[in-house]
């Protein structure tokens, strides 16, 4: 029988884990290099000839995302909160195409 809990635990586990995804689950400059793969993985999917970066701002606690297309850069920002907020990843991505899109225009 504990057997059989366990595996139960690790399943809900797992379905927990998929349902509450973060960016990052690190703070500061430490997150920047995650949170630039995640934006990198989204803007190449998104569009193959824009380039993304992301710098932390210590001053306003926020990760600065820059996407640059040809001649063209947009800036915005991303709260520490949301990128480490369970269930925030699918807003910050739908943000971040977006900012994409406009970009393209």
């Amino acid at each position: 029988m504990p057997a059989q809990a366990s595996l139960l635990d690790s399943a809900r586990g797992k379905n927990y884990d998929a349902i509450n995804k973060v960016i990052t689950d690190k703070q500061g400059d430490e997150a920047t290099e995650e949170i630039e793969r995640w934006a990198s993985r989204v803007t190449s999917s998104a569009d193959p000839k824009a380039q993304t970066s992301v710098y932390y701002d210590a001053d306003s606690s926020t990760y600065v995302i820059r996407v640059a297309r040809g001649m063209r850069i947009l800036l915005f920002r991303l709260s520490e909160a949301q990128v480490r907020t369970p269930e925030r990843e699918a807003e910050c991505e739908k943000t971040l195409r977006r900012k994409i899109k406009d970009l393209s225009l």
